[in-house]
C-alpha cells in the first residue's frame, strides 16, 4: 500500500510521458497532455560479414514489442494527513529511481493522482441510496483499481506495471521485456497474464504485499480487476470488516488499519479469477473441494454484524490454502518457471534455495529475504547483503527507507541517473511535485493544498 502521506486537494490529473512529442488525451479530465513514444525503425537490417561485403536482408519477423506502462498512484489517504511535505521530500529518489527506469528503456511512467472513490468517501455529500458510505475507501491505494482499469480500457498498453512510490527498481539493466521473453522461453507466455510477488517466508506460502504487481490487458487482467473493485464496494451488508473500537459512528475518518486497504481485496480477487479461468483440478475430487470451501470460507459474512465472519488474518490463510489445494506452481524465472504449468495464468515469485539474506548491521538475523523471483520486499534499514555466486539480482525490491540504504550499486546507479541522464524530482513548499528526466517531463502537479 502506498505509505506516502499527501494532504486532501481539489484538483487530481494523470500525467502521461514517454519520449517522442504525441498528443493524447488524460483519462482523467479529458485534457489534452504532452504524451511521448519511444523510436521505432523496422524494416532492413544491416549485417557486416567478416569479408568486409554487407548483406541487407528484410527481416520479415520483426518482433512486435509489448507496449509498457508503469503505473504510480498517488492519492491522499485521510489518516495520514499528519505527514506532509517534509516526510515526502526525504522520499524524492524513490522517484528518481523509476523514472530513470522509463527514461532508460523508454517506457511510459504515468502518475495518477485521480481520487476515483471521493463520492463513497464524503458523509456530507453521500447519496445513501445510490452511493452507500464506504469509509474504507479513505484509503488511497484502493485507486490503484481504478487507475488500472482505466489504462487498460485507454488501449494503449498491453502490460501494466503497478508499483507503490517505495517499490523501487533494483536491477536497472534489466528491462520488463526480459521477463516476458524469459516466460515465453519457458512456453508460458500464452497463458501468462500476471505476476505477482511472494514476499512471506514459506514453501508453501502465496501471501503478499500488494507493493507492486505486473497485469496483462486481456480477460485475466481485466477479471483481477474486477473482482478487485467488488471487494472494494464491500462484500457483506456494512461492508468486509468490523470498524476499530470507537468508529462505528466516526465520520472524521478512520485509523490506519491494513486490512480495510486494498490488499485482502487483491488476494480475493487472485482466487475468483483463478476459479474463473483455472482449467488446472486436482486428481483428487476432495482437494478441489477443500480449495473452493477455503474460498467460500474466506468471504462469509456474519448475519449479525453485517461484516465478514473471519479477520483479514484469517482470509490470508484460507488464500495460502486456497492455492495450495489448487495446485499452483511458484515460479517467474529459470527452473522454477519450468515448473510451472504451462496454463497457469497467474505467475508468483519463488522465494527458492537460491535466496540472500539480509541483516541489519546489528548482525541481527531476520527472516525476511530477498527472492530470485521479479519482485522481492525489503523494509529494514541499514541492510547489507551477502550474495550468492551466480544468484540473479531481483528486478525490484519493496523499502521504507531513503537511498543511502540501498543495497549494492544502487547507490551509485542513482547518482548516474542525475548526473548522466539528468533526472530528477523535485518537491516545493507549495507542495507541487515535478519527476523528469532532462528533456522529458513525466509529472508536474500540486499533490499538497
Amino acid at each position: 500500500m502506498l505509505a506516502l502521506v499527501l494532504a486532501c486537494f481539489q484538483v487530481c490529473r494523470v500525467a502521461f510521458t514517454s519520449s517522442n512529442g504525441v498528443k493524447l488525451w488524460d483519462i482523467a479530465s479529458g485534457l489534452s497532455v504532452p504524451f511521448k513514444t519511444p523510436n521505432s525503425s523496422p524494416g532492413n537490417v544491416n549485417v557486416s560479414i567478416h569479408t568486409g561485403a554487407t548483406v541487407s536482408q528484410n527481416d520479415s519477423r520483426q518482433r512486435q514489442h509489448p507496449r509498457i506502462a508503469i503505473l504510480l498512484s498517488m492519492v491522499p489517504s485521510k489518516m495520514w494527513s499528519r505527514r506532509g511535505i517534509a516526510h515526502a521530500k526525504a522520499q524524492l529518489d524513490l522517484y528518481i529511481n523509476k523514472a530513470c527506469y522509463a527514461k532508460l528503456w523508454h517506457y511510459d511512467l504515468i502518475i495518477n493522482t485521480t481520487n476515483s472513490f471521493q463520492e463513497y468517501t464524503n458523509i456530507n455529500s453521500i447519496n445513501t441510496t445510490r452511493n452507500p458510505y464506504r469509509p474504507w475507501l479513505q484509503f488511497g491505494a484502493w485507486n490503484r483499481v481504478e487507475h488500472m482499469q482505466a489504462l487498460m480500457d485507454s488501449g494503449k498498453y498491453d502490460w501494466i506495471l503497478y508499483g507503490d512510490h517505495d517499490m523501487i527498481i533494483q536491477d536497472m539493466t534489466r528491462p520488463i521485456e526480459s521477463m516476458l521473453q524469459e516466460v515465453e522461453l519457458y512456453g508460458k507466455d500464452k497463458s501468462a497474464s500476471a505476476f505477482v510477488p511472494v514476499d512471506t517466508p514459506g514453501r508453501n506460502e502465496f501471501r503478499f504485499s500488494s507493493f507492486g504487481l505486473m497485469l496483462k490487458t486481456n480477460q485475466v487482467g481485466r477479471s483481477i480487476l474486477k473482482h478487485w473493485r467488488e471487494f472494494a464496494m464491500g462484500l457483506c451488508p456494512k461492508g468486509n470488516y468490523l470498524p476499530e473500537p470507537g468508529e462505528e459512528n466516526n465520520t472524521k475518518g478512520i485509523t490506519y488499519s491494513w486490512r480495510h486497504s486494498d490488499q485482502p481485496g487483491l488476494w480475493y480477487s487472485l482466487i475468483k479469477t483463478h476459479q474463473e479461468y483455472s482449467s488446472v483440478h486436482s486428481s483428487d475430487s476432495n482437494s478441489d473441494n477443500n480449495k473452493d470451501a477455503h474460498a467460500n470460507e474466506m468471504v462469509r459474512c456474519n448475519s449479525d454484524t453485517g461484516y465478514f465472519v473471519h479477520s483479514a488474518g484469517d482470509l490470508g490463510s484460507h488464500f495460502s490454502k486456497y492455492f495450495q489445494q489448487a495446485q499452483v506452481v511458484r515460479g517467474t524465472g529459470g527452473k522454477d518457471l519450468a515448473h510451472v504449468p504451462d496454463n497457469q495464468s497467474i505467475l508468483w515469485s519463488h522465494f527458492g534455495q537460491d535466496e540472500v539474506e539480509i541483516s541489519a548491521r546489528n548482525n541481527t538475523i531476520t527472516s525476511q529475504r530477498i527472492g530470485n523471483g521479479p519482485f522481492a520486499v525489503n523494509t529494514l534499514c541499514c541492510m547489507r547483503i551477502n550474495k550468492l555466486q551466480g544468484l540473479k539480482p531481483a528486478f525490484a525490491m519493496h523499502t521504507k527507507y531513503g537511498s543511502r540504504n540501498w543495497p549494492g550499486d544502487m547507490p551509485l546507479q542513482l547518482q548516474q541517473c542525475k548526473s548522466k541522464l539528468g533526472c530528477y524530482a523535485n518537491l516545493t513548499d507549495e507542495g507541487v511535485l515535478t519527476v523528469g528526466c532532462r528533456d522529458i517531463l513525466y509529472f508536474s502537479e500540486v499533490l499538497f493544498a
